[in-house]
């Protein structure tokens, strides 16, 4: 009876450390996941502004200069300036897309008039979307060519 008693309390103490090791793992799990989607989204939004700057290729002194609206990941985007200086022509543009798949991405995209000209994107994935979230994770991307 007493070696039933040890090996229950083996088998017990076994069983609990495993469920705290697996119920420990699945926030982080969740945390790798969002991190990975929020990645992925970020990096979606760069390829869509570098996709429309090289299809574009008679910028002069703004981004998307011959277009009003962009299609980027199914969405249309109205593109109106964020900030333009008039004396130097340069144009800054920052726009919001939403992904089927929960996340969001926020893109900024600057690009100056002269000198040497170099285009910077910044891309912002979130997921999830939703503000408030307590796992919401954001990874941004920074591009400058």
């Amino acid at each position: 009876m007493f070696y039933a008693l040890i090996i229950i309390s083996l088998v017990m103490a076994v069983s609990l450390t495993v469920f705290s090791l697996i119920s420990g793992g699945l926030p982080l799990a969740e945390i790798i996941k969002n991190s990975q989607k929020a990645f992925f989204s970020a990096d979606a939004g760069v390829e869509c502004v570098l996709y429309w700057d090289i299809k574009h290729p008679e910028f002069d002194d703004s981004a998307f200069e011959n277009s009003n609206s962009i299609n980027c990941l199914g969405s249309v985007v109205s593109l109106t300036s964020v900030s333009s200086d008039s004396h130097f022509s340069d144009s800054h543009f920052d726009f919001t897309l939403n992904l089927d798949n929960g996340t969001c991405v926020d893109i900024s995209v600057f690009k100056p008039s002269f000198g040497p000209t170099k285009t910077e994107i910044k891309s912002s994935g979130h997921s999830p979307c939703a503000s408030g979230s307590k796992n919401r994770t954001e990874r941004t991307l920074k591009v400058i060519y």
